[in-house]
């Protein structure tokens, strides 16, 4: 994550907008640095929820935003744990010029909580939220 929002920094003209998440289950060290990775360049911050197994969503949100607060920009950041709500939300925000990075699930097809898999695509929310506003592509 840190090597993409480095490099957007230095190309991006308007606001980087970020959306993630951490995996439970999994390197919960790494959820502190994260939030700090995300806080040194990125604009907005939206945390999300991203596979989190038998964990608390909202325990894992809030060890992410302990980094977050722990920069000195501090930008402006979210809590929004339903996925499909932090996509939308932030490309809801964005303006010409900004950057929306969605990282996490990649391809993935599904969110992993306790026992269920959830049907879940972040290409499937960006494309939903693009005909809800009347964006069209070929």
């Amino acid at each position: 994550m840190e090597n993409v929002l480095s490099t957007l920094r230095e190309v991006c003209q308007g606001k980087i907008i970020s959306v993630f998440g951490h995996g439970g289950e999994r390197y919960s060290a790494n959820r502190p640095l994260l939030g700090q990775v995300a806080a040194r360049f990125a604009d907005v911050i939206i945390v999300t929820m991203d596979n989190p197994r038998s964990e608390d969503p909202s325990q894992i949100a809030e060890e992410i935003e302990a980094g977050i607060t722990n920069v000195p920009t501090n930008p402006p950041h979210y809590r929004i744990l339903d996925r499909n709500e932090a996509v939308r939300t932030a490309l809801s925000m964005a303006k010409a010029g900004d950057v929306v990075v969605i990282t996490g699930k990649g391809p993935e097809r599904f969110i992993l909580m306790h026992d269920q898999k959830i049907e879940y695509s972040d290409s499937k929310a960006i494309q939903q939220w693009a005909l809800d506003v009347g964006l069209r592509w070929n």
